[in-house]
């Protein structure tokens, strides 16, 4: 997964598109990555400090 200013990615790769069964559960673990998330104020406080750093560093020198 990845994140920019107005989005974010997940993703799997190397899955055989061959297999149903094994498309399916890779089907059914990015619906849960991205409509089974839970926003909880503690959990989003423990992240800030990460997310501001990679704000910072992602940035340029005028953006700082």
């Amino acid at each position: 997964a990845y994140t920019s200013f107005d989005e974010t990615v997940y993703y799997l790769s190397n899955v055989p598109t061959t297999n149903q069964n094994l498309l399916d559960s890779c089907l059914l673990v990015l619906h849960d990555w991205s409509c089974g998330i839970l926003l909880e104020a503690d959990e989003l406080e423990k992240e800030r400090g990460v997310i501001r750093e990679e704000w910072r560093t992602r940035g340029g020198a005028q953006q700082r």
